[in-house]
């Protein structure tokens, strides 16, 4: 037998490694094999001469000559029993690759998947935003639109927005957002108005400048965060401090919108959140990984599993309930560390809204884009 493993050994060290998934195909396989082999007597060793064919380890169904249960055979040649089994094992997750049988592994957990997205998000390559440049954000979403007719009847739609941002410290920023035509409406009465009004906001496009970002040494990064003076490359990479430093924003965040003073898991996740979107500054590659990590630490974090954004990119859906009634979901790319998308809905499953992060990176000047 220790030949044979030997053998063994050596026929799946020539393979390229499978990926998990196949692994996981595999070990599924070996041990449907097992059970075959344990409950057949062709499964004993055959006291044959080392000319003997060896046993076949399960039936299978004919094939054309020269098809693929022939190659499975001349593999085989020589292994018997229980190496038999898990040469079939290898030869089938090699052969098939992802998704080639029935068999699946089961989805990663929330915490899992985020740790996965931190430890690829710790590994990615940084550029600090310095002097004279500036930060680039491009993100899709939707836009909630409310105004009046000629009549004063009032009118709401729901349009899709693109929008992208340039920022720097002490700089004037540049707005650009491009509004769709592709409308939602609360009532039917709404969309009546609307389209008797003109279809106002419907394709227009707006490009405005901003006051200086509030980004600096000695200011606030985030304003609207309450993070108080320090920059984001300033906070910390080890995952309890931040995870105090997270809890300290939110807190302050909840005092300052007439709350009690002491944030719930509801808006920690907000805050994590939001420093992840990195919407006015890149945040290092280390506190972004440290930033999955909080986010994995929240009670109640869910995994959906696979899904794709709106842009049809494949990421790992996060999703935590708020206050009971609304889902908040983010989809992540485990291979990259990337937050690709967020999600709201309500318990019923309707739409509530959606931010699809396209682009950033740091540019030269407010008209360049990564």
């Amino acid at each position: 037998m220790t030949t044979e493993l030997r053998y063994l050994h050596a026929f799946r060290a020539a393979a390229a490694a499978p990926d998990e998934e196949a692994r996981a195909a595999a070990r599924a396989a070996l041990l449907a094999e097992i059970e075959v082999a344990a409950s057949s007597p062709s499964a004993q060793p055959a006291a044959a001469t080392p000319s003997a064919p060896a046993p076949a380890a399960r039936s299978a169904p004919a094939v054309p000559a020269g098809g693929r249960a022939r190659r499975r055979r001349s593999l085989l040649a020589g292994l018997g029993g229980l190496a038999a089994a898990g040469a079939a094992a290898v030869a089938i997750a090699l052969g098939t690759g992802v998704g080639g049988g029935d068999v699946r592994p089961q989805p990663a957990s929330a915490a899992e998947a985020l740790r996965a997205a931190a430890g690829a998000a710790s590994a990615q390559p940084y550029v600090p935003l310095t002097p004279g440049r500036y930060w680039y954000v491009k993100t899709s979403g939707f836009g909630d639109m409310t105004g009046s007719d000629s009549a004063r009847r009032t009118m709401s739609v729901t349009l899709p927005v693109t929008t992208e941002r340039w920022t720097a410290p002490g700089r004037w920023s540049r707005s650009r957002t491009a509004i769709g035509t592709a409308a939602r409406f609360p009532t039917e009465r709404d969309r009546r108005l609307w389209i008797a009004a003109g279809r106002p906001w419907a394709g227009t496009v707006h490009d405005d400048r901003g006051a200086p970002s509030p980004y600096d040494r000695d200011e606030r990064p985030f304003a609207s965060d309450r993070l108080g003076t320090a920059r984001p490359e300033d906070l910390p990479e080890e995952v309890e401090r931040l995870a105090e430093r997270v809890r300290q924003i939110a807190d302050a965040g909840a005092a300052a919108y007439g709350g009690a003073g002491s944030a719930g898991r509801e808006q920690v996740w907000g805050t994590a959140v939001r420093l992840l979107a990195q919407g006015d500054a890149p945040l290092p590659p280390r506190t972004r990984a440290a930033l999955f990590e909080v986010l994995a630490q929240i009670p109640g974090v869910t995994s959906r599993g696979t899904v794709r954004d709106a842009r049809g990119r494949s990421g790992t859906a996060i999703a935590l309930t708020l206050f009971g009634s609304l889902r908040e979901e983010l989809v992540v790319d485990e291979r990259t560390g990337t937050l690709l998308e967020t999600r709201s809905s309500g318990r019923d499953g309707s739409f509530r809204g959606r931010t699809t992060f396209l682009a950033s990176g740091v540019v030269d000047s407010v008209r360049a884009r990564p």
